[in-house]
């Protein structure tokens, strides 16, 4: 499993968690830690997607210009 993955699977759950019985102040916590896990999931991405690009030999400006479209 990607680091990314193992982000992504946390911050959904806190969000779930946060979503259940927890005092409010607790489901604020919960709510910012998921979007956290969330942020640093986006950031192991981009990490993922540049070794993929660095391993063959992609340049970066061909994944940018292929998504925006």
């Amino acid at each position: 499993m990607s680091e990314a993955r193992y982000l992504h699977i946390q911050a959904e759950r806190c969000f779930r968690l946060a979503r259940g019985p927890a005092a409010p102040r607790l489901a604020d916590e919960l709510e910012a830690l998921g979007r956290a896990f969330e942020q640093e999931a986006r950031e192991a991405e981009d990490v993922e997607v540049r070794q993929h690009a660095a391993e063959y030999r992609v340049p970066l400006v061909a994944l940018t210009t292929e998504i925006a479209d």
